[in-house]
């Protein structure tokens, strides 16, 4: 059985939080198609150093080019992803770096619903996913979710062994 497990943001002290300099919404990267004509975002560091894995005011999936790349080679044959550009600028250092916001512009449905805790039919509580389902997946999401980030066995430790700051991992439940 493959195994999952959800990326989070590490919570460390020493770690910064980025926040969204312009007025932007949330709403800004759940559109499900990909996302053309994007304006790259300006982003301030705050309260400590960067990290690979940026958590932010928006609860986007920001990443480092070190991340992208480990991501990117990880994928499996029915992901999709794309990548938007941010700008993150940290004040202290008066240095800016290149991040990216990860989407998923088409989320195959892989949640078992009748074992996951759902509120209505589409907002998921709690995922069990269908084993079935998320043959060929290796980095994605839930459908509809512009936070969730979820990784195989072999992602993750892809991510440990490239040292990776900002993650922090836990397992996702399966269905057999």
């Amino acid at each position: 059985m493959t195994h999952y497990f959800y990326v989070h943001f590490e919570e460390e002290d020493s770690l910064g939080i980025g926040y969204v300099k312009e007025n932007v919404s949330f709403d800004l990267i759940s559109n499900i198609d990909v996302i053309h004509n994007w304006k790259p975002i300006n982003i301030l560091l705050k309260n400590g150093k960067n990290a690979d894995y940026l958590a932010n005011d928006l609860g986007w999936r920001i990443c480092s080019p070190k991340l992208r790349d480990i991501l990117d080679g990880g994928q499996g044959r029915k992901d999709i992803l794309q990548w938007l550009p941010v700008y993150v600028e940290d004040t202290e250092q008066q240095s800016e770096f290149e991040y990216f916001v990860l989407i998923f512009p088409n989320n195959d449905d892989v949640i078992d619903r009748e074992k996951s805790i759902l509120a209505g039919k589409d907002s998921v509580v709690q995922a069990v996913l269908d084993m079935n389902k998320t043959s060929g997946h290796s980095v994605f999401s839930l459908p509809g979710e512009v936070t969730t980030l979820i990784v195989s066995k072999s992602v993750r430790e892809a991510i440990e062994n490239a040292h990776c700051t900002g993650i922090e991992f836990s397992t996702v439940r399966m269905s057999v």
